[in-house]
């Protein structure tokens, strides 16, 4: 999450970060959104999440899945 978000290490690293999310909504259409624009805070679809992340970047404060 720390790479820069032209790296191929960053883009694997949201890849997998979606994986795991989609994995866990327990059937939800949304996943919390840890882009440095919605703080972990809001509720957003899968799509709209990746975007965030890829553009923006993750929170840095996020470092666990809870």
């Amino acid at each position: 999450m720390n790479y820069s978000k032209t790296t191929k290490k960053f883009e694997d690293g949201v890849e997998k970060f979606m994986k795991f999310a989609i994995a866990n909504t327990k059937g939800s259409s949304v996943i919390r959104c840890l882009s440095t624009k919605c703080m972990n805070l809001s509720f957003r679809t899968d799509k709209v999440v990746r975007e965030h992340l890829s553009f923006h970047g993750f929170d840095v404060s996020y470092t666990t899945w809870s």
